[in-house]
């Protein structure tokens, strides 16, 4: 087996990583079917006021997981920071059930939307706060040699729960009727409870290792009064990232089917492979790392910037399969460019604020890009009439993104190889 991979070996880091995925796949499965349970769930009302639902079902969780990382950060720099894996997988099997138990619309009122709308900010609060802790569990549960490749395991979970959704979301189209989507609700709700069963088991009963120390209720303060040029550069440059992400796998199936008429089966084909290249890419990385350093993404980032350019430009002239293979490369290179920010971010801050650090950084990127990238470039497609827009977004944050690497030093890159755990 190669060094890098003997991370695998580690129980426990498996079952936290199966709570990521289990949790992620909830996660975009409401994406999936939010038209679906918006006419559910939603009484009889215009047009306009099921769009805004489907937006805010969307968009409230996304933008609730940086209040995740603030709530938890009293405990996520603390000793008993492994509980949050087990409350998590709780809060999940818990909201799962009331979801899929949630009667429609027609008798429950408007009291079904708005119960919806709280859960899934407690959704989204709850991944805003497990998701950097994993980040920290496996890289702390790793060797110099394997850092890289296990921190990207819990991103590599996130995208694997992504795939899942899809495939399942595809099965219930093509199988079932897409209005039985509380199926997907009751057996993740079961699978959540035994997540919680063994989590608290291997956590909590057999006391994990804990090696961090006590951070107390002011680790967000402290670390944006101490470290808040680290913040503003790390989210800088992983707005890039994320909104790459952001348009590849939750905007593009939609824009496509939208504005070019692409049939399901086209836009299923397109969704999955762009996420199986995603994860292909920070594969590959692990075995490059050396050379991805501060010169890589900024000359990398140029030619990049034209690629996105020709993608875009190939939607326009209808040939499904220079798309499909020009988006999976760009999924590809957002992979492998992806594959170092968590050691990065990690490295970045002081043992007793990584918590903090890492789910200010984190939490805010996915978030913000993930909440609202759809909206903001549907409003500039509407008013300048231009299909670019998708393209200009991305490349708007690879800017921002080139700018904050001029001022980041080169061994932010490298010096997760001999940083303490």
């Amino acid at each position: 087996m190669h060094p890098q991979f003997t991370v695998l070996l580690n129980k426990r880091l498996l079952l936290v990583l199966s709570g990521i995925l289990c949790e992620y796949f909830l996660f975009t499965t409401f994406i999936l079917f939010s038209k679906t349970i918006s006419a559910d769930l939603l009484p009889k009302v215009s047009v306009l006021g099921h769009q805004l639902f489907t937006i805010s079902v969307l968009c409230l969780a996304g933008l609730s997981r940086p209040l995740g990382g603030i709530l938890f950060s009293s405990i996520g720099d603390s000793p008993i920071r492994y509980r949050i894996f087990n409350f998590s997988s709780l809060v999940m099997a818990i909201s799962s059930m009331i979801i899929a138990c949630l009667p429609n619309a027609i008798y429950f009122g408007f009291w079904a939307p708005i119960l919806l709308l709280f859960i899934r900010m407690c959704q989204g609060i709850v991944i805003g706060a497990v998701i950097p802790e994993a980040i920290l569990y496996c890289y702390e549960q790793s060797e110099p040699h394997s850092r890289l490749f296990a921190t990207n395991l819990a991103n590599m979970a996130t995208g694997c729960g992504f795939l899942l959704a899809m495939l399942s979301a595809d099965f219930m189209y093509i199988f079932l009727d897409e209005h039985n989507w509380r199926y997907i609700m009751f057996a993740v709700s079961a699978i959540c409870l035994l997540l919680f069963i063994f989590t608290k088991s291997y956590f909590i009963n057999s006391k994990a290792p804990q090696q961090t120390t006590l951070g107390g209720f002011h680790s967000i303060r402290d670390v944006i009064n101490g470290h808040k040029w680290e913040i503003i550069r790390l989210f800088c440059f992983a707005t890039f990232l994320t909104s790459g992400a952001a348009v590849f796998f939750y905007i593009m199936p939609d824009f496509l089917t939208q504005y070019f008429h692409y049939t399901w089966t086209e836009t299923r084909i397109f969704g999955i492979s762009v996420v199986v290249s995603y994860l292909f890419g920070m594969i590959v990385a692990v075995f490059f790392h050396e050379y991805i350093n501060k010169n890589f993404y900024i000359s990398s980032g140029f030619i990049f910037k034209a690629l996105l350019v020709f993608v875009f430009h190939s939607y326009i002239t209808h040939d499904f399969y220079e798309v499909l293979l020009l988006s999976d490369f760009c999924c590809f290179m957002f992979g492998f460019f992806v594959a170092k920010l968590p050691v990065m971010m990690i490295t970045s801050f002081p043992t007793h604020l990584r918590y903090a650090g890492v789910s200010l950084v984190y939490n805010t990127s996915f978030g913000i890009m993930f909440g609202f990238s759809q909206y903001i470039i549907g409003f500039l497609i509407q008013k300048t009439h231009s299909l670019y827009m998708p393209s200009m977004y991305i490349i708007f944050f690879s800017y921002v993104s080139l700018i904050s690497l001029w001022f980041m030093s080169k061994d932010t890159f490298t010096r997760y190889n001999n940083h303490q755990k």
